[in-house]
């Protein structure tokens, strides 16, 4: 297995009971009325870093075609430019709430990169922000660093809503 590469991660929120029935809510239910719930706070988060270009953290074609929405792109105000420079490898991502911690922390990349032309001048020797709606073992952000690698930044930091 391939080494992940380190990114340090800031939260908005704790993912406690309240963000955890926010998420069920949002996400598995599919109520996105509840999208833009924090979209202001996270733009002004967002805009205060110095950053160049903001990854969003992609969705499977699978999970994409049961939910109709990628869940992290929804959170973010209009406003934020979001750069889809990551894709899901396979047809199928598992959840990681469905997994125990042993199964999240060994298992293989589950992204590559969108090469195209556009995206690499948005991305190469830039300043990045990863941003996903939750981060819990770290994996998922760490991977997406990773792959991002190939497009050298200046810096990369993760951001996501809870944690």
């Amino acid at each position: 297995m391939k080494a992940v590469c380190s990114i340090s991660n800031q939260a908005l929120y704790q993912y406690d009971a309240t963000m955890k029935a926010f998420m069920q809510q949002y996400k598995f239910m599919g109520d996105l009325r509840l999208a833009g719930s924090f979209q202001t706070e996270l733009g002004q988060v967002i805009k205060q870093r110095e950053i160049d270009s903001v990854v969003v953290m992609p969705v499977s074609e699978h999970t994409f075609a049961k939910r109709g929405f990628n869940q992290a792109e929804g959170l973010l105000p209009p406003e934020i430019v979001q750069c889809r420079a990551l894709q899901v490898i396979g047809t199928e991502k598992v959840q990681q709430s469905t997994q125990r911690r042993a199964q999240r922390m060994n298992r293989e990349q589950p992204f590559q990169t969108v090469n195209t032309a556009e995206i690499k001048q948005q991305l190469q020797h830039k300043r990045l922000l990863i941003f996903d709606d939750v981060y819990t073992t770290g994996r998922t952000m760490h991977f997406a660093a990773q792959a991002l690698q190939v497009f050298e930044p200046i810096s990369l930091v993760g951001f996501t809503l809870a944690r």
